[in-house]
């Protein structure tokens, strides 16, 4: 059968009501299987994401726990390399070779009681004198020229240093800190090593600044 414009007719579709119980009954059951299967996909989907979802979990407490550890152990390395006696003495050295440029750079009598005072505490930073009280040799730990001594009694009774005694002492308060560099240096390899063989950043165990060359300003340890 042809239409006037020689097109094969539109048949509408044959309702449900329309088919054979037999026809009825196949297509209930492929609706049937198809839900089933759908419905199997995605309790499969589901689980799938949940076992995701538990291992992103387990992952991330894994890692926290690790990195709780690894903090941990850092910390604590970093900890007694800062209060190893080196350390200490290299921080308690830089801040008073800066106190003593400072006073060199500019020149006063208490500038000059400052430079004996911090000079002396290179030499000795276990040493018990004070920047405001005469000193003697009993102050101190190990021996201390005696003319450096009288020069900071002196300097506490108003007699200040020349130019030039006051750039030896720099250069010499400079000589001091180059050699406790040195032994810094060895010491900071050191424990670069043990963390490197702990798997940590040697870097937040050792401060960049307590290498040899590096660093200028005083810095306290924080323990």
């Amino acid at each position: 059968i042809k239409t006037e414009e020689g097109k094969p007719p539109v048949i509408a579709p044959t309702a449900k009501g329309d088919l054979s119980l037999d026809k009825q009954t196949r297509l209930g059951k492929t609706e049937a299987e198809t839900t089933k299967i759908y419905k199997s996909i995605a309790q499969k989907d589901a689980e799938l994401d949940i076992k995701r979802e538990t291992n992103r979990l387990r992952e991330m407490a894994l890692n926290k726990k690790k990195d709780d550890k690894t903090f941990s152990q850092t910390s604590s390395l970093a900890k007694e390399f800062m209060g190893n006696p080196v350390t200490k003495n290299t921080y308690e050295m830089r801040s008073a070779i800066n106190k003593i440029k400072s006073s060199v750079d500019d020149p006063s009598p208490a500038g000059d009681v400052a430079i004996l005072f911090n000079y002396m505490k290179m030499l000795d930073p276990d040493s018990v004198v004070r920047e405001s009280e005469y000193a003697t040799a009993r102050d101190f730990t190990v021996p201390v020229d005696e003319k450096v001594i009288t020069l900071f009694n002196r300097a506490l009774d108003g007699t200040t240093l020349n130019d030039r005694q006051r750039k030896d002492f720099h250069a010499k308060s400079q000589q001091l800190f180059n050699s406790q560099l040195q032994n810094q240096n060895k010491l900071n390899i050191h424990y670069q090593k043990r963390a490197k063989d702990s798997g940590l950043n040697s870097d937040h165990v050792v401060p960049n600044d307590l290498w040899l060359g590096k660093g200028v300003a005083p810095k306290s340890p924080k323990i």
